[in-house]
């Protein structure tokens, strides 16, 4: 399942099942404290498909480990940083003589088995008490096993950096397999040692004092605070585990502190990652690079590389052949056409196709029966101006005997403003409430437990679409639609199971507020979001927010109205207020907070299509994530044409209850509280409490429910998410 999942991305980047895939590359790095980097790519050799353009995207970029960086493991702690007796046991096994210095090897012992600790071993210079190389293996992340080893070497006086470093990843996710290696072999040609930095690492007390110059003073305040409370950690002769952590968090709080206050008003661009490939890169011939690699390719990297040879030569010999040139682009279009996959005749323009056979266009609901659709997508690259798209996505609704689709324009704009001017139309059925059930969903409880759960209408529309950047804290959307909207009956009553015992439902959305007829509505939406972004860096003159640091609340006002013109049935007005955030409760624990009100000052002439409705996942197996989303509310009682009040708020975080358990203790899983608000006038209120646990594949919740008449019910839910957003992220 989840391979066919994969299909779609890995045709468009061609990437095909039992392949491998190897890039090699020669470079010269320059490196200037304290953290820009310069590549220039001397030679370049790739397999990987679409690497031979000459785009500086096809460059493979530096990796490096610096284990005294608390980050540098990703989700797990380095056991080299302030902290890491929490986590690790430290075993002596010995000692050796390299050259002029005597290592001692030190063997790295987890407290558990998780992905927040590695294991293996270090090899610490003696007296130095720097490393001479390690051997560490950071535990399975959802299936996922990373060896890291590093070797260095006294590359200058008293110096000693990396010279080989060595990555091996194995994953296995779900019967899925791949093996990703990385290698770099080090020389350096050139190497100047800030004795400044050095000697102002000896002299720390004075370099703090030279700091706090040029802090503000409310940061000056908050420093002095901590540093008086890491004073007094200090002190402490034999510090318990505790102690240990908590002078850990408060030394990483301190240089968040100073980071974003030196940032606040520093608003330059420095690149600090900058790749250029030189012109002859990839004519390098095969004896070059037996000569110059550090490692002899093993059978299936040959394998690989004779392969892409021979296609290069039998694409060189096409170019000389312009009859053959042209026979082998018309059938790699059609077999994208036909497949599926990407297709770039050249480097300006592409074309995208999900096939004409696509398995994932498939969906059932009662009221069109089985549902084909695909999708083609044309776009092209203008120097200075952007990308244009055209779309088509054509379909056939077979119990209904209709044509289905939609089709579009699109120009996303690279200036200033950042504009996406896009105009779509189409005609098919659409579910009255958007937010209710996916097509997945509805597919699986129709044809396995006969019970349609989408109520649908016949929606035929055109849109035009406004987004632009006002600045880079303001952003602005505008659409109008005009749209036919038609009620819609049940056309088959087929399921694979309960066919004698179950009927579908009448395909009317069971609410008390249930209006509908065929009408016309000419809608106009504005939504203007702000999010404050004091950390931000000018780049060609344009704002851009720095990552990571702008971690405010994004605020939102939106007005819908429908416009009673001519030819059009509908008459309403309708505003909303809301404010979002995600905030960090801790070095891994979240809150997320959603807050959203809304009112219609207007709503003469409303149809139950235009109402506002919520997220909801009502049913005990479903594919959405569990925030922002009601677990025990249905789909459409709740809508209202009147106003709303609906918040959401979730604290996450990988130790709560149930993961203090030794059985569960070190499983890739977090735990989540979860509270849902919402209020109509209609109906009162309704709450929700949840905890979950679980992981980006799949969450599992038991929520309780109150409203007006007091308790409600208690849900068990399980959520497959990973069905609806196909993403998963491994962090190292």
């Amino acid at each position: 399942m989840v391979k066919w999942m994969a299909r779609d991305e890995l045709k468009e980047q061609q990437i095909k099942e039992g392949d491998t895939y190897l890039e090699e590359s020669v470079n010269e790095i320059s490196f200037k404290s304290p953290n820009i980097i310069t590549q220039k790519v001397k030679s370049l050799h790739s397999t990987f498909p679409g690497n031979n353009q000459g785009s500086s995207s096809g460059a493979m970029g530096f990796i490096t480990q610096n284990t005294y960086n608390p980050k540098s493991f990703g989700n797990a702690v380095s056991p080299l940083t302030a902290g890491a007796f929490s986590y690790y046991r430290y075993q002596y096994e010995g000692n050796n003589q390299y050259g002029n210095v005597s290592v001692d090897k030190i063997k790295v012992i987890p407290k558990g088995d998780g992905s927040q600790y590695v294991s293996g071993y270090l090899y610490i210079i003696k007296g130095l008490w720097c490393i001479y190389s390690m051997d560490l293996t950071i535990n399975a992340q959802l299936g996922t096993s990373i060896k890291i080893s590093q070797s260095f070497a006294e590359v200058n006086e008293g110096v000693w950096l990396a010279v080989n470093n060595r990555y091996n990843i194995d994953i296995e996710i779900m019967d899925n397999k791949s093996v990703i290696n990385y290698y770099t072999s080090i020389k350096y040609n050139k190497l100047e040692v800030n004795q400044a930095v050095i000697e102002a690492n000896k002299r720390n007390v004075e370099q703090l004092l030279r700091q706090k110059e040029i802090l503000s003073v409310k940061t000056k305040v908050r420093v002095s605070k901590i540093d008086e409370q890491i004073l007094k950690f200090s002190t402490i002769e034999n510090p318990t585990t505790a102690e240990a952590n908590r002078a850990s968090k408060l030394l990483l709080r301190k240089q968040e502190i100073i980071r974003k206050d030196t940032l606040k008003n520093d608003h330059s661009y420095i690149e600090r990652y900058k790749t250029e490939i030189d012109s002859a890169a990839r004519t390098r011939d095969t004896l070059y690079w037996n000569k110059v690699r550090p490692i002899p390719l093993s059978s299936v990297e040959k394998v690989s590389v004779n392969a892409f040879d021979s296609i290069q030569m039998e694409n060189a010999k096409q170019v000389n052949d312009s009859t053959r040139l042209n026979k082998s682009k018309n059938k790699k279009f059609l077999k994208v056409l036909l497949t599926g996959g990407l297709y770039e005749p050249d480097t300006v323009k592409y074309f995208k196709s999900k096939g004409l056979l696509y398995p994932f266009g498939l969906n059932f609901n009662a009221v069109d029966g089985l549902v084909y659709k695909t999708n083609f997508e044309l776009f092209r690259k203008v120097k200075d101006q952007g990308l244009y798209s055209v779309s088509v996505s054509p379909g056939y609704a077979f119990s209904r005997k209709a044509v289905v689709w939609d089709a579009g324009i699109n120009f996303t704009g690279s200036g200033k403003l950042r504009q996406i001017i896009n105009i779509k139309a189409g005609s098919g059925s659409s579910d009255f409430n958007t937010k209710g059930a996916m097509a997945l969903e509805n597919s699986f409880s129709s044809l396995f437990l006969h019970d349609n759960i989408s109520r649908l209408y016949l929606r035929n529309n055109i849109t035009l679409n406004h987004r632009i950047r006002i600045s880079h804290e303001l952003n602005l959307e505008s659409t109008i639609t005009a749209e036919k909207n038609k009620t819609q009956e049940n056309n088959t009553d087929f399921s694979f199971f309960y066919r004698e015992s179950r009927t579908y439902k009448p395909n009317i959305p069971e609410s008390e507020s249930y209006t509908m007829a065929d009408h016309g509505n000419l809608q106009l939406d504005f939504a203007l979001s702000y999010k404050p972004a004091p950390y931000y860096y000018y780049r060609e003159g344009v704002k851009i927010p720095r990552p990571g640091l702008n971690n405010t609340p994004t605020m939102f006002i939106g007005y819908q109205k429908g416009i009673p013109a001519p030819g059009f049935d509908t008459d309403y007005d309708l505003v909303k207020i809301g404010i979002s955030q995600k905030l960090k409760s801790g070095l891994r624990s979240t809150i997320n907070y959603s807050f959203e009100a809304g009112y219609f000052a207007n709503n003469r002439s409303v149809y139950f299509n235009e109402f506002n409705h919520f997220a909801t996942s009502p049913y005990e197996i479903g594919i959405k994530n569990m925030y922002p989303v009601f677990q025990l509310m249905d789909y459409y009682s709740n809508s209202t044409d009147k106003g709303y009040i609906e918040s959401h708020v979730m604290y996450k975080t990988p130790m709560l209850l149930l993961k203090r358990l030794p059985i569960i203790r070190n499983r890739m899983w977090n735990e989540s509280l979860c509270l849902n608000y919402l209020f109509v006038p209609e109906n009162g209120y309704h709450l929700e409490l949840g905890y979950g646990i679980g992981n980006d594949l799949y969450n599992i919740g038991v929520y309780t429910g109150f409203n007006n008449a007091g308790f409600q019910s208690v849900g068990f839910r399980l959520s497959l998410s990973i069905f609806s957003s196909k993403q998963l992220e491994i962090s190292f």
